[in-house]
């Protein structure tokens, strides 16, 4: 039990994480 909770914390993690890390890196791209 305790490792799907685990799972589903780091897939939630990663879909919040990846549109971010992607707007960042845009961003950062963007004003070179």
């Amino acid at each position: 039990m305790a490792f799907a909770c685990f799972l589903n914390t780091l897939a939630t993690s990663v879909t919040v994480t990846r549109p971010t890390v992607h707007f960042l890196s845009l961003f950062f791209l963007g004003r070179d």
